[in-house]
């Protein structure tokens, strides 16, 4: 069986690599990861904060996601200025993309973990 998985992996790979957008969006995610890269922790940290909460209201309220990705860039775009990053447009599509599909998934999971209620002890 794990050869079967090595073998359709690297065959996925090879195909991956082999397409023009499989080449785009690996180019386009070193080039963010390189600027992102040259940013401080701290306003790195401060930049993804402020696209979180731009883009939490809606995907608790199960906006569209052009919605939420527009208001995620308009934050990304104003948190780097303020923080004097300088990247580019494709690193800030990138980077809110990314943190969309990380929050959208731990918002699924807390939406899916029922609460639980302290009972005190007999």
């Amino acid at each position: 069986m794990t050869f079967f998985v090595i073998t359709w992996l690297n065959t996925l790979k090879a195909w991956w690599n082999g397409t023009t957008v499989g080449q785009e969006i690996d180019a386009a995610g070193a080039a963010a990861l390189t600027e992102l890269e040259s940013i401080g922790p701290s306003d790195l940290e401060n930049i993804a904060e402020a696209v979180a909460t731009a883009i939490l209201p809606g995907i608790t309220s199960g906006a569209a996601v052009g919605e939420i990705i527009g208001a995620g860039i308009t934050a990304a775009e104003t948190a780097f200025k303020s923080a004097s990053a300088n990247v580019a447009s494709t690193t800030v599509s990138t980077f809110v993309s990314a943190l969309h599909n990380s929050v959208t998934a731990q918002a699924s999971t807390v939406a899916a973990t029922p609460a639980t209620t302290d009972t005190p002890a007999a």
